[in-house]
């Protein structure tokens, strides 16, 4: 007979809670009716937690996937702006060495805080420079717009962050009251089964039934032997 003792991850507290919902019976489990109750309040707060931390990771993951797509963009602002200036004869080696800077795909593979730093001074010094033609101008506009974008997006996961990490430290502040309120209520049951409450440990914490034994399947009966001719 197996049951949910082991492993205290958020999906077995989950299991645990809504299988004890299903099977308590206030009138045939009454002699555990105290820690129940006092488990299943536990249980309600960690559950709705649960939610709330739900929620929040999933707001992360979308602000996550939102900086992801403006850093993409402004990756391939900064190739622009690549190709531009090598189409005004700029190295192809790094074509922004003039301005002091790394080659572009160094750029690319920056952290986005650090390549936010690092592509608004390269714009400055592309807009100062006076012998930047219009492309080149253009392509420097198009990825300081680019770059622009990306900030809010940085804010808004930063944000998100700390709101799932807040989640879930208020989410696991019931954790360890919670599995003493379980511990109580498996001890309790334990307890009125030495008293006389027969099965009911099993009743509510069973989540596999004892195999029953298969029945034998009867041997066919002989084909009758044909008649002699």
């Amino acid at each position: 007979m197996a049951n949910f003792i082991d492993g205290f991850s958020p999906q077995h507290h989950l299991g645990a809670g809504e299988q004890l919902k299903r099977y308590f019976n206030p009138t045939n489990h009454a002699v555990v009716a105290a820690e129940m109750k006092a488990y299943l309040g536990l249980y309600a707060k960690y559950a709705a937690k649960q939610k709330a931390v739900d929620s929040a990771e999933a707001k992360e993951a979308k602000a996550r996937e939102a900086l992801g797509e403006a850093d993409t963009v402004r990756d391939d602002a900064v190739l622009s702006l690549d190709l531009a200036l090598i189409n005004d004869g700029a190295s192809k080696q790094n074509s922004f060495k003039q301005f002091g800077a790394p080659a572009p795909s160094a750029f690319v593979t920056l952290a986005v805080e650090k390549e936010s730093a690092a592509v608004k001074a390269l714009v400055a010094k592309v807009m100062k420079s006076k012998s930047a033609s219009k492309p080149v101008l253009a392509a420097a506009k198009a990825l300081a717009a680019a770059n622009a974008r990306v900030a809010p997006k940085e804010a808004a996961l930063k944000a998100a962050v700390a709101g799932s990490t807040n989640a879930r430290i208020d989410r696991n502040a019931i954790d360890r009251p919670l599995r003493r309120a379980l511990s109580v209520l498996k001890l309790r049951a334990r307890l009125a089964e030495t008293a006389g409450a027969s099965g009911l440990y099993a009743e509510l914490f069973a989540t596999e039934a004892a195999p029953k034994p298969q029945k034998e399947e009867p041997l066919p009966d002989a084909a009758p032997t044909p008649p002699a001719l």
